[in-house]
């Protein structure tokens, strides 16, 4: 969700409520690991609550994030490449960015 959305649903029970404070309780809720961000190029970033690792196909055209399971094959080359490396992977977020299906039919019509 972007911030808009989650201020649109937070502030339909708490009217009172500032957009800031929203702004600064997502900000604490990234540093503190319970929302992971998903930056989205040329738009604003989206939000999620953090869950098990996972790929999102993110279309830099609509902004949309699709949620995809987490490859064994992605996965041992990322562990490999931080073994090299001497690298403790703790989390890891793949982002792959691109048109997604509906904007390039849009395109084609």
């Amino acid at each position: 969700m972007s911030v808009e959305a989650i201020f649109a649903e937070v502030s339909k029970v708490h009217p009172s409520l500032s957009l800031a404070t929203v702004y600064k309780n997502i900000v604490l809720m990234v540093e503190k690991g319970v929302l992971v961000e998903v930056p989205i190029t040329g738009k604003k970033s989206k939000y999620e609550l953090a869950k098990e690792d996972h790929i999102h196909l993110v279309c830099t055209e609509c902004g949309e994030v699709e949620d995809r399971p987490k490859l064994q094959e992605a996965d041992r080359v990322l562990h490999t490449l931080t073994d090299e490396e001497s690298f403790a992977l703790h989390k890891q977020q793949i982002n792959l960015y691109g048109v997604c299906r509906a904007c390039q039919m849009e395109v084609a019509s």
